[in-house]
């Protein structure tokens, strides 16, 4: 499976290796630096959907879907777009994680 990088025209491919350890897991609040956040465009079921994803080397801390529909619903690409313009000033992933948390509820009401 390939994701494309909102912001790069670049593919990544999956692990192939589990994601599962035996150490315990690790919260966002758990970071210091070395770590990585960004928004991939995953395919489902014939669309495409935006995810923002947390990692720490090769380990994924934190993937969260970004609440609004597929890639083509301009509510998806409004909150993906605030999204990354988060990443692009530095703000921490936990305040990230708490914006899209707050759709996911505001979505549910």
């Amino acid at each position: 499976m390939n994701y494309q990088q909102l912001s790069l025209i670049e593919s990544a491919e999956t692990p192939t290796t589990p994601l599962l350890t035996e150490r315990p897991p690790r919260s966002v609040n758990d970071l210091a630096s070395g770590f990585t956040h960004k928004i991939y465009e995953v395919p489902s079921r014939g669309h495409r959907y935006y995810r923002y994803v947390v990692n720490s080397g090769h380990e994924v801390i934190q993937s969260l879907s970004i609440p609004g529909g597929n890639t083509t619903n301009k509510i998806a690409q409004k909150r993906a777009k605030l999204v990354q313009e988060y990443l692009d000033r530095g703000v921490c992933p936990s305040d990230i994680i708490n914006l899209i948390g707050s759709w996911q509820l505001r979505d549910k009401r």
